[in-house]
C-alpha cells in the first residue's frame, strides 16, 4: 500500500481500510457523502471522485436511491492508490455534478439550462 497523495486518495483509503477491517462489511452501506464529508474534511467533489474511483475499480457500487454499497473486500492492487488515474469518467461526472451546482449558484442559470447541459454530457458518455 502506498501513502495517498491526493484529498481523494486519502478518502478513498479511508474507506478501504475501514472495509478492510471489517469495520463497514461487505454488503453493508458506507456512510451518506455527507457523514464521509464531516469525517474527512474533505469537500463534496473529492468524496465524490474517491467513490468514483471505488465504484471503477468494483469494490463499492451505488443503487439509485439507496447508497453506496460495499460489494467485495479491496484486492492488494485496490490498496494501491499511486497509479490510479485522474480522470475517469465517474470522477468526470462527478466534478460536473459539482460544477454544475456552483455555477447554478453564481450565474443563476435556470433548470431548463442545467437540463441541455445534462443532455449534452449523457450523449458524450456511450463515445468515451
Amino acid at each position: 500500500m502506498t501513502t495517498p497523495t491526493t484529498a481523494w486518495q486519502r478518502v478513498a483509503q479511508g474507506i478501504l481500510d475501514q472495509i478492510q477491517t471489517g469495520k463497514i462489511p461487505v454488503g453493508a452501506k458506507i456512510p451518506s457523502h455527507q457523514q464521509l464529508i464531516e469525517r474527512s474534511g474533505a469537500s463534496l467533489g473529492t468524496v465524490k471522485r474517491a467513490l468514483a474511483h471505488l465504484q471503477d475499480v468494483g469494490v463499492l457500487q451505488g443503487r439509485q436511491g439507496a447508497g453506496v454499497f460495499v460489494l467485495r473486500q479491496p484486492s492488494s492492487e485496490d490498496l494501491d492508490l499511486s497509479g490510479t488515474e485522474d480522470l475517469t469518467l465517474a470522477a468526470l461526472r462527478a466534478e460536473l455534478e459539482t460544477l454544475r451546482g456552483r455555477l447554478a449558484d453564481l450565474e443563476g442559470i435556470d433548470a431548463a439550462r442545467i437540463e441541455k447541459l445534462e443532455s449534452r454530457v449523457a450523449a458524450l458518455e456511450p463515445g468515451i
